[in-house]
Parts: C-alpha cells; sequence; structure tokens
C-alpha cells in the first residue's frame, strides 16, 4: 500500500486543540502506553488501544506541544522503553521524543526551483558550513546564505540533517528518519533555514539515507520487542545475507509498513519542509545486498519496487521537485522511467569527474588522461545529458581521498600547480553536461582532509588570500548559469567534442542548446603543463568569438583578493574557421559567440 499525506499526519503525536493523539505501529506488543512529562512517566497513566492492523492509538488531554514522551511496550513478559519512530524532535540520539506543533507561519513562500538543466548546486554540512562558535547549526547557517547568493549557486545539497549519533559527524549514521539533529536546532529551525533559502532564490534538497540504519542509537531496532535470531526486529530484515551492510542494519523493503515509514519520509520532507528535493543515499544497497563472502550481490526486489514507488509518488504529488541518487554504478536503468522499466529518478550522481583530476598528469600520461575526459564529457545514460550531477569534490572524496590540491601535493597543497589542476577540474564540471555541483570549501581553495567524525569548519576568512579563487567561481557559475545572456549553450543537452590532442594533451568541444550567438560556447582544456603558444584550433562552425573565461588569467591569480582582482580585456576572433589560442598550463579557456 502506498502511504497518503493525511496517514503521515496520523502517526506519532499530532497536535490537537485539546491535548495530543499518539499513534504508532507495534504489531507484537501485548499492552503499549505513552509515558512522559505530562504524566510524570507513569506506564500505567495513557495506555493506548490497539486496531487491527497492529497500530496502538490513543489522546492525551494533558499532553501538549514541547512534552517530552517515549512508548512503554510490553513483549514476552519483559517491557520495552522506545522512541516514537515518527517523532519530529528528539532531546538527542539516546534521549525523549518530543511533542511539536508542525504548524509554521510560511509567510508568502511559494518558491519554485529552477529546471533542473539550470541548477547549480553547492553540498554543504550543517555542522560546519558556520561553526564560528564552535558548532554550526541551521539557524547560523542562514547567516552564510548571502555567501552562496554571491557566489551564484541556485540549490544546496545538505548532507543528513536527521538525528544521529553525536553532534559532530556526517550525520550518515542516522539514528531516527523524522527528527531533525537537535544540536542543528530541531525542526522549527530547519524550517526557518528552508525559508531563508527561498528568499535567496535558493533551492533546498537534502540528502536521505534509507538504506541503513547506524550501529550505535539505532531507535528502531527490535522496536516492539519481537525478532528472529540475530534479526533487528519489524523494521528490518532478520536474515544476515538481506539485513547486513557495512554501516548498519538494513531495512525490510517487503513489508508494507516500513515501506510506508520511507516512503511517508520522503513526502513529509517535500510537504511539511517544503523540501525541493531529496539526494538519496546508497540507492544500489536497497536494491541489491552484497554477499560478503563472494563479492557477488543479489537483488531485493522490495528495494527495487520501493524506489520506483518513490520517484512516481513523488514525481505525481510534486512534479517541480526532484529526486536525484547517489547510486555510483553509472547505470542508466536509475534514471530511466518507471513505465520504460528504470527507477524512475530525475538525475544521479557521478564522481568520473573527481576520480579524473587525481590520475598521474605527468607528459606520458595525456593521452590516457585526455581519453578519460573525453568519455566523461560524452557520457549518457540517455538522450537527456543532463541526467546526471557531476563534480570535482564530494564530502566522500574529500573525506576519504582528500581535497584536489592536497591529491596533487601534499607536501604544498597550495603549489600553484595544485590550484592549477584544481580550477581545471571545476571548469571541466561547469562547461560539461550535466548538473554541476561545488562543495563546501572549494571556492576558497579548501585543502584539509573532511573527516568523518570531526570534519573542519568552513573558513571564509581565506578568500583573503584566495579571492582569485573564489572570483574563479563566481564567473564560472555565472557563465554556466547563462547569467550574462551569452552562454545559454551550457544549459543545453547538445556536445560535441571536436578537437583531440593527446601528444599535447588538448581537449576542445562545442556545447549548445538551440544553436547561435549568445548560445554556443567553446572549451578548450590544456591537460598538459606547458603553455601552448599560438595552438591552432579549426572551429566546427564560423563566427565571432570572445574569451568569457580564461582559468589561468591573472585575475584567478590566487594571492588576488577579491577587493583588488582586476578583469582583463578579453580576446576577440573575428569570424573564420580557424582560430590561434594560449591556454596556459592545467587551464581552460571559454569562448562565447557574438555573432
Amino acid at each position: 500500500m502506498s502511504a497518503s499525506l493525511s496517514e503521515i499526519e496520523h502517526l506519532g503525536a499530532a497536535v490537537r486543540k485539546h491535548g495530543v493523539d499518539f499513534r504508532v505501529w507495534a504489531p507484537n506488543a501485548e499492552r503499549v502506553s505513552v509515558v512522559g512529562s505530562f504524566n510524570d512517566w507513569r506506564s500505567d497513566a495513557n495506555p493506548l488501544e490497539r486496531d487491527d492492523g497492529g497500530y496502538w492509538f490513543g489522546h492525551v488531554a494533558s499532553a501538549s506541544a514541547g512534552d517530552e514522551y517515549r512508548y512503554d511496550i510490553d513483549f514476552n513478559g519483559e517491557t520495552f522503553s522506545r522512541v516514537d519512530p515518527h517523532a519530529r524532535a528528539l532531546t538527542d540520539s539516546k534521549g525523549n521524543a518530543v511533542v511539536t506543533d508542525t504548524r509554521f507561519d510560511w509567510d508568502d513562500d511559494d518558491f519554485t526551483p529552477a529546471p533542473l538543466n539550470e541548477l547549480v548546486l553547492y553540498e554543504l554540512h550543517i555542522g560546519t558550513f558556520n561553526a564560528e562558535n564552535g558548532h554550526g547549526t541551521l539557524r547560523s547557517a542562514i547567516d552564510r546564505l548571502p555567501h552562496l547568493r554571491s557566489l551564484g549557486v541556485n540549490g544546496v545539497t545538505l548532507m543528513p540533517i536527521t538525528e544521529f549519533v553525536g553532534d559532530t559527524g556526517w550525520g550518515y549514521d542516522m539514528a531516527h528518519l523524522y527528527a531533525v539533529e537537535a544540536s542543528y536546532g530541531g525542526p522549527a529551525a530547519f524550517k526557518e533555514f528552508v525559508k531563508a533559502a527561498h528568499r535567496e532564490g535558493i533551492a533546498v534538497m537534502l540528502d536521505m539515507v534509507y538504506n541503513h540504519l547506524g550501529f550505535e542509537d539505532n531507535l528502531l531496532w527490535r522496536f516492539d520487542g519481537w525478532h528472529e535470531g540475530k534479526g533487528g526486529g519489524i523494521y528490518f530484515f532478520q536474515d544476515p545475507e538481506r539485513g547486513d551492510t557495512p554501516w548498519g542494519p538494513r531495512p525490510d523493503y517487503s513489508r508494507p509498513q516500513v515501506r510506508d515509514y520511507i516512503l511517508g519520509n520522503a513526502l513529509m520532507w517535500l510537504d511539511e519542509y517544503r523540501l525541493d528535493g531529496l539526494r538519496v543515499d546508497g540507492t544500489f544497497h536497497m536494491r541489491s545486498a552484497s554477499k560478503t563472502e563472494t563479492g557477488s550481490y543479489t537483488p531485493l526486489p522490495g528495494g527495487w519496487s520501493l524506489l520506483r514507488e518513490l520517484t512516481e509518488t513523488i514525481r505525481a504529488k510534486f512534479p517541480k521537485k526532484f529526486v536525484i541518487a547517489e547510486d555510483m554504478r553509472e547505470d542508466p536503468v536509475v534514471v530511466r522511467s518507471v513505465a520504460e522499466g528504470g527507477a524512475g529518478f530525475h538525475a544521479q550522481w557521478s564522481d568520473r569527474i573527481t576520480h579524473a583530476a587525481r590520475m598521474p598528469a605527468d607528459r606520458k600520461d595525456l593521452p590516457e588522461l585526455v581519453k578519460t575526459f573525453r568519455e566523461i564529457l560524452e557520457a549518457k545514460y540517455s538522450d537527456d545529458s543532463m541526467q546526471r550531477v557531476i563534480f570535482s569534490e564530494s564530502h566522500d572524496n574529500a573525506g576519504k581521498d582528500g581535497r584536489i590540491p592536497d591529491a596533487v601535493n601534499p607536501q604544498d597543497p597550495e603549489s600553484e600547480e595544485s590550484i592549477r589542476r584544481s580550477l581545471l577540474a571545476a571548469a571541466i564540471v561547469f562547461t560539461a553536461p550535466g548538473v554541476p555541483q561545488v562543495f563546501q570549501g572549494q571556492e576558497v581553495l579548501e585543502t584539509r582532509y573532511f573527516d568523518i567524525w570531526n570534519p573542519p569548519p568552513l573558513e571564509l576568512s581565506w578568500a583573503d588570500k584566495f579571492g582569485g579563487v573564489l572570483r574563479f567561481f563566481q564567473d564560472v557559475i555565472a557563465l554556466r548559469r547563462n547569467k550574462n545572456g551569452n552562454t545559454a549553450g551550457l544549459t543545453g543537452p547538445h556536445i560535441n567534442v571536436f578537437h583531440q590532442n593527446d601528444d599535447a594533451g588538448v581537449l576542445a568541444w562545442h556545447r549548445y542548446k538551440d544553436g547561435g550567438p549568445g548560445d554556443d560556447v567553446i572549451v578548450v582544456a590544456n591537460f598538459s603543463s606547458d603553455t601552448l603558444s599560438s595552438y591552432e584550433l579549426a572551429l566546427p562552425l564560423r563566427g565571432t568569438w570572445r574569451v568569457l573565461l580564461d582559468s589561468g588569467s591573472a585575475e584567478y591569480d590566487p594571492q588576488k583578493s577579491r577587493r583588488t582582482a582586476e578583469r582583463n580585456v578579453a580576446a576577440v576572433f573575428p569570424s573564420g574557421e580557424k582560430i590561434e589560442i594560449a591556454p596556459g598550463p592545467r587551464c581552460v579557456v571559454v569562448l562565447g559567440r557574438d555573432d
């Protein structure tokens, strides 16, 4: 069965005019009562009634918003104290649920996100995005939204913000799916953040994890006391073959109530919090289970059908919102429509650029490097080349492989070579087909590892030293979004890689939407460490071409502050089929067509 918004509202604690309604699924329980600050935590004060579906419900007139509560569940001679799976707030991952009034004053918020082909995303971590007082929160993040507006992005991808173990980690070890992390400020703060982001013209996407819950503080584990063997009870598979993942137990997608729990959660974020989309983490591990002894995978039909139901439901209920998969297998079936047998996601993450950016780049390596990037540029899952989210850095890469500047030169990540290769990779992200995404800190040349348990705070003061890098990101994002009306082709689906020189390490490609002046864009990438003086290039079409961006320009010199950077006069190439261009080492030059 499919969850509806009305059904979601009737699970958990619902604040009424006089008191609070409670409803919880505990099919194996012999008795359930709600205990809390409203009844002195007395288990005999407010017993719940059971319906035929294994749900327990009741009304407590003395309860109100702000009260803490739990459920006492009797099974097989024991009483288990459990947190409400649908609670919107917890005191912390080891604490109590909190009765929450979900009403919020959205004022005139009627935000519509940009279409997928015009989105530029920024992945951020609330705990470190603005941690000037030691720990970032949703409210402190609001203070830095003007930075994102100035940068030019029009969407953010938030790393998980639901209740997780501790206060400082990435958040993928989720303890609870419905409650907003208490140390981040809770549900009201999250709604304030979304409202503020929308006022800045920024869409909000949330990273949700449905492929596992964490090992520690797992608040659904053996929820009503029942389990088989070492299994996790009603919310999880009971056998280790399907139930175990390297990160925690996997939910039982074949159970209707668990499917509704997950589907209802996704709908809650899009409806109650007015989010503009979801990134679904680890979808491959929802549709497949690993056999660790053989290294092979077995399909999970319930997970696959749940993914299809999730995307189909969201597309029907919220046609202007997005569902993006992190599958990391480059499998076209993920973005193929449900009608055509696919999972129906709007797009999926692709990390091919970030891996290619870390490849060896000596002269002998240039042919393989050029070949790899050409394959990336031309890759697509269908006729729609915008069905991938592309990036040169993400939380995973920054936390496991290190930032690009550090990976290029660990002894001196601020070296000219490190910076040039970092900007080269970023320029390709913004000029290749796909939805480009920046990872927090790239715009100020963050070089530190993004540690999984204790990631470093974003230091925007680094822009005083690396103002040129910040200027580069502002300019290349403006090109990608066609801010000046002369790069519409970068929002279009078409690409023609028309020049490849393995020995020189040069690739050139033509991007276009409909074609013509203000639309056609030519990109020339020099992957070598040499300046290519008077490099002759035969263009695929005539026109007057103007240099719109050169990543090797002095204005992007890292030592130039944002206050003193000066723009160079752009070169103009008159009508003709051939031009001579001088791309610097590890640089990208972008040309737009005037006529």
